[in-house]
């Protein structure tokens, strides 16, 4: 989940330099939005900074891959540069 967070460092990186990434469609309409509605899921019924389980996550896609982990890596996003 942790990966999202880098994805959104990436995206507003992109955006000082004047690429949308936000509006980025790939092959299979990926996005930016479809992953965080993806991981949102979990944030929703797991809730942030507790233990995936069977219980907690079933409503979720592909839910016991991430059975054990921690709802986490959604901290204030700190952008950086020259």
């Amino acid at each position: 989940m942790g990966s999202l967070q880098g994805l959104y460092m990436a995206a507003e990186r992109m955006k000082t330099d004047g690429l949308n990434a936000y509006a980025y469609r790939g092959a299979h309409d990926q996005s930016l939005e479809m992953a965080t509605r993806y991981y949102a899921c979990f944030a929703k019924y797991a809730c942030f900074e507790k233990v995936v389980t069977a219980e907690n996550s079933r409503i979720c896609p592909d839910a016991t891959q991430y059975l054990g982990t921690i709802v986490k890596g959604v901290e204030e996003n700190v952008l950086s540069g020259n």
